[in-house]
Formats: C-alpha cells, sequence, structure tokens
C-alpha cells in the first residue's frame, strides 16, 4: 500500500496528541492518533478501550495508537 500524507497535526502538550491524515492509493483517507491515555479514553469511548486500557496496556505502562 502506498500513502499520501494529507495533514500532520504535530503533538502539543496542551492537546497531549499527535495526529495524522493520509490517503490510500484507492482513494480512502484515514486518521491515525496516538496520544495520552487520558486524551484517548475521553475520545473513544468504548468497551474494548476500557478493558485494554484497565487490563493490558495501562498497567504495562504503554501507550496506545488508534484509528479514529
Amino acid at each position: 500500500m502506498t500513502f499520501n500524507i494529507l495533514k500532520l497535526l504535530p503533538f502539543t502538550y496542551a492537546s497531549k496528541r499527535i495526529g495524522i491524515v493520509v490517503r490510500k492509493d484507492d482513494g480512502e483517507s484515514w486518521f491515525f492518533m496516538k496520544g495520552a491515555h487520558m486524551v484517548m479514553t475521553k475520545l473513544v469511548a468504548n468497551d474494548w478501550m476500557d478493558e485494554e486500557f484497565a487490563g493490558h496496556w495501562e498497567k504495562s505502562g504503554r501507550r496506545t495508537v488508534e484509528r479514529i
């Protein structure tokens, strides 16, 4: 797959996240975001996120990358 970068959203201490918007060769656009768990859980509220953070990721000190 080939991606064209459409927009970079740089990390800031205020937002506590970083993002990128890309377009695949087939024209489909994707937005990827990486951020602190307290920011991501507010943006992506679902059962999987709650379980992952409460379970493995947060306890092991890892961060997450989430496709929104």
